[in-house]
């Protein structure tokens, strides 16, 4: 291979996502809205005086934890459905600090994880010049390619 050929696998379009990522998406929308709702729920108790409306929102709190935690239930098991997904997740968080949700993130949002080989992961950290910049010497005019393959400019320092 010659010297700046790139190999064919490392811009190898990766798999159109799966049902199973849909799926997955689409619990985990769910949980963020209802996380939101639950926030905005406690943060209107705070400004409420009424007994029986506090007592509400209570209640209210109550009934939306509950349904989030069916919903984080659904997504564990739908993780632990797919064989090739529990074996991601299982790596995900073998990691400190990260546990159901962040791994499910992970997931959903870079499908990607855990299906790359070594080139084609490393292939979107490559440096490459800004158009119209020298390449001489790293400086402003560094960017880095992002996982669509987009230029992100990245601030230089020595």
């Amino acid at each position: 291979m010659a010297y700046g050929e790139i190999q064919s696998d490392a811009t190898a379009p990766t798999a159109p996502l799966g049902a199973f990522v849909d799926e997955l998406s689409e619990l985990m929308v769910m949980r963020e809205q209802l996380v939101d709702v639950r926030t905005a729920v406690k943060g209107t108790g705070r400004e409420v005086t009424c007994k029986e409306a506090v007592a509400a929102g209570a209640e209210a709190v109550g009934v939306i934890t509950a349904m989030i935690d069916a919903l984080e239930a659904r997504i564990q098991a739908r993780i632990e459905g797919d064989p090739e997904a529990r074996r991601v997740f299982e790596i995900l968080t073998s990691i400190a600090g990260v546990g159901l949700i962040t791994a499910a993130a992970l997931m959903c949002w870079m499908p990607e994880l855990g299906t790359l080989k070594n080139r084609q992961a490393a292939a979107p950290s490559v440096w490459r010049p800004m158009r119209g910049r020298a390449v001489s010497r790293p400086g402003p005019g560094i960017s880095v390619a992002g996982a669509a393959g987009r230029a992100m400019s990245l601030p230089w320092r020595p």
